[in-house]
């Protein structure tokens, strides 16, 4: 299993019934993560084609003591048992478990704590509001990974949660990352070669993809999507007239999409 189809699995699994020995591996789960993929696709298309926001979602449903509880345990026998009997393929029961067990050691050691204070640290001061806040943005990414495209979506997309997407799962981040050239070079293409998103949406870009040159870098993408297509329709041209054929050559079994060029540099 690589490892884009190894995080899919995971996430349409879910972190957290995992860590409750309560895991569920159906076909829609299956198709789910196969489709991860397309479905980010379509999404970062969608972003960065329309103008507006959209609503904003509340974060999950967050159980300090619970978390806390879950992930200072260590893995146990049973959340052991329930992957396995959940997943019929032990290799990918075992690695799905490998992943728990890094994600339950990552949260152990930002997870917020009470502080103690005074005589034999009998006063315990309250965590801040603001250090939960922090925790729960970046605790909802490992919980679903999809969550960076529900903030980029409506706007609130931060950088912490970005450094947690490529920490946690780095092949879904590189998905993401991908597409959105793939999607501004298809949009560029429909729109014209000056066609960029609106200034706030190229810097939530800009926050996903690590770039602090945001407009620059992400219009240069851009622009070298639509200039390397533009080069191959007036290349083909020059061909028809030259030859005297009629129709666009058929396009070869190795020929580069204007994504995989960009990626390739």
């Amino acid at each position: 299993m690589s490892p884009e189809d190894e995080e899919a699995l995971f996430a349409a699994i879910g972190l957290l019934p995992i860590l409750r020995a309560k895991p569920t591996v159906h076909k829609y789960q299956f198709e789910a993560a196969a489709a991860a993929p397309k479905t980010i696709r379509k999404r970062m298309a969608a972003f960065l084609g329309a103008d507006e926001f959209a609503e904003a979602k509340d974060l999950p449903d967050f159980d300090y003591d619970e978390v806390s509880k879950l992930v200072s345990s260590g893995q146990t026998p049973e959340q052991t048992a329930a992957m396995m009997k959940a997943l019929s393929e032990p290799e990918i029961a075992s690695d799905l478990l490998v992943k728990a067990d890094r994600l339950q050691t990552w949260a152990k050691g930002i997870l917020p704590r009470p502080e103690q204070s005074g005589f034999m640290n009998l006063h315990v001061e309250d965590i801040p509001e603001s250090e939960l806040a922090d925790f729960r943005r970046v605790w909802a990414v490992a919980c679903d990974p999809m969550t960076i495209l529900d903030d980029l979506e409506d706007g609130s997309l931060s950088e912490d949660q970005v450094a947690a997407m490529q920490l946690l799962y780095p092949a879904t981040y590189a998905e993401m990352s991908q597409s959105v050239v793939d999607a501004g070079a298809q949009l560029a293409a429909r729109r014209g070669k000056d066609w960029q998103p609106s200034p706030t949406k190229l810097a939530l870009l800009g926050i996903l993809r690590g770039q602090a040159t945001v407009d620059v870098s992400i219009a240069a993408d851009v622009q070298a999507m639509f200039a390397q297509q533009e080069a191959r329709e007036q290349a083909a041209l020059q061909a028809q007239q030259r030859g005297g054929g009629g129709g666009a050559p058929a396009t070869s079994a190795g020929e580069s999409t204007p994504g995989q060029e960009a990626a390739a540099g």
